[in-house]
């Protein structure tokens, strides 16, 4: 067995630094990662998201709730997590 050590060097941006394509990405990926939690989860705690959510599954179209949660959430609740996080270039998150 052998140990290496790879360096490597990434540019780290905040989400207002990030280009369209990549904040939209950087967005999307906030939403599907509330989908991980399991939307009973976030009606229980965080009734914006479930108004949302709710509003999706009364249009009998609950594939577009990630939709409905950007346009109701954008500004009290994605924007506000989103701007205390870091992300590479293309929009995905940054972990140290």
């Amino acid at each position: 067995m052998r140990t290496t050590t790879i360096t490597h060097t990434y540019k780290i941006y905040t989400f207002d630094e990030l280009s369209e394509g990549a904040r939209n990405k950087a967005i999307n990926d906030l939403i599907e990662s509330f989908q991980d939690y399991g939307w009973e989860y976030l009606v229980k705690n965080l009734r914006p998201i479930a108004d949302a959510i709710e509003k999706a599954e009364q249009m009998q179209t609950p594939w577009f709730a990630p939709s409905y949660i950007f346009d109701e959430c954008y500004d009290n609740i994605l924007l506000p997590i989103l701007q205390d996080e870091e992300f590479l270039e293309t929009g995905e998150q940054w972990f140290e």
